[in-house]
C-alpha cells in the first residue's frame, strides 16, 4: 500500500508540472453527496473530476470513475480501490467539499463546477454556498449547479452571462453592504445601487434575450440564475474553447 501511494505521489508531481499551464482553460468538476440533478450532469470531461466523499456513490451510479476521491469517508461503507484516495479524520475543521476544492487549487485549477452540493442537509448546502465566497477570495470562480439552477459569487468585479430568452436571475448581497451594483440586459435594470444583506430586493429578475452584465464595485454578490444548459451558460465567457482532457487516468 505504501509503495502504491508513493508511486501515485510521484506520478501526481510529474502531472502537475506537465499540465499546470493547461489548467488555465480547464474546469475542476467536483461531485458531492447532495442532490445531483442528473438532467444537467452531462459534463464533457474537460479537466479534473473529484468526488467528495459520498459523491463517489453518485458517480458510481452513473458508471463514472473520478480522478480523485477525498474526504473522511463517513458516507462510504468501504474505501474504493479503483481510484486514488486521500482520507481525512472525521474530526476536522474543513468539510469534505472544501478539501476537494483545495485539491483542485493545489493542482492549478481556478474554475470549479460543483454538482451534488445542494439539496440534502440544509447546513451542507449553506456551507457550500459559503465555499463559493471562499473560491472568490482566492481569485477563482466557483459554480454550484443543480438541475437548471446555477449559483456563483462575484466580488468587486463585473460578470457577464450569455443572453437567453427565458429564465430567472437573482442577486443577493453577502456583505452588510454591496456598493456600485449595476445590472444590464435584464427586465429590471439598476445602476450604481447599494444592496444589503437584509432586504432581498434583487430576487426574481428575468432574462430578455440580451447579454447580461452584473457589476459590483465594492462587496460580494451571490448570483443565482436558471438555464436550460448550465455549462453553455457558463463557460463561453469564462473559459472559451475547452479541449483539455484529464490525464489523471494514468494513475489507475
Amino acid at each position: 500500500m505504501m509503495k502504491k501511494r508513493m508511486k501515485e505521489a510521484s506520478q501526481m508531481s510529474d502531472l502537475i508540472e506537465k499540465n499546470y499551464d493547461r489548467t488555465k482553460n480547464s474546469v475542476c468538476y467536483i461531485v458531492g453527496a447532495g442532490v445531483l440533478g442528473e438532467s444537467s450532469f452531462a459534463f464533457s470531461y474537460r479537466g479534473l473530476l473529484i468526488a467528495a466523499d459520498g459523491g463517489y456513490n453518485r458517480l458510481k451510479d452513473l458508471g463514472i470513475i473520478p480522478d480523485f476521491l477525498v474526504g473522511d469517508f463517513d458516507s462510504l461503507e468501504n474505501v474504493p480501490q479503483d481510484v486514488p484516495t486521500e482520507k481525512f479524520s472525521e474530526e476536522k475543521d474543513q468539510t469534505d467539499m472544501m478539501i476537494a476544492i483545495d485539491k483542485g487549487f493545489d493542482l492549478g485549477y481556478t474554475t470549479f463546477a460543483i454538482y451534488g452540493g445542494l439539496g440534502g442537509r440544509l447546513d451542507h448546502s449553506i456551507a457550500n454556498i459559503q465555499l463559493l465566497s471562499y473560491i472568490s477570495k482566492k481569485r477563482g470562480r466557483g459554480y454550484l449547479i443543480q438541475g437548471d439552477t446555477i449559483i456563483t459569487v462575484i466580488r468587486d468585479e463585473q460578470y457577464k452571462i450569455k443572453g437567453q430568452d427565458q429564465g430567472y436571475l437573482s442577486v443577493f448581497s453577502l456583505d452588510k453592504s454591496a456598493k456600485g451594483v449595476t445590472l444590464r440586459g435584464l427586465k429590471y435594470g439598476i445602476k450604481d445601487a447599494e444592496l444589503n444583506n437584509h432586504y432581498p430586493i434583487g430576487v426574481s429578475n428575468e432574462f430578455i434575450g440580451e447579454e447580461v452584465s452584473i457589476q459590483v464595485k465594492e462587496g460580494s454578490l451571490m448570483v443565482l440564475w436558471t438555464s436550460k444548459n448550465p455549462e453553455e451558460s457558463l463557460f463561453p465567457y469564462s473559459l472559451g474553447a475547452l479541449d483539455f482532457v484529464s490525464e489523471l487516468k494514468v494513475l489507475r
